[in-house]
């Protein structure tokens, strides 16, 4: 099995706690907050590429759209 390069995880983006990932039934991906009694947001790509590959889950979490001026 080869072994993951993981990138820190961008905290969460509902309340800006720390994210884990956590791996699930059939290798499915999952950043969950750790933030468990007030927020807990569970984050999921529900797509193969991404359970396949990992480190692009890693990616693409990490990712944020651009924020409009009006903060939509």
């Amino acid at each position: 099995m080869k072994a993951l390069n993981n990138p820190p995880l961008k905290p969460c983006p509902f309340c800006g706690k720390p994210v884990r990932r956590i791996r699930g039934i059939a290798g499915l991906n999952f950043f969950k907050c750790t933030n468990f009694g007030k927020c807990g947001a569970v984050m999921s790509f529900d797509n193969d590429y991404y359970n396949n590959n990992p480190e692009e889950a890693f990616k693409a979490y990490n990712s944020r759209a651009e924020e409009s001026e009006d903060g939509v």
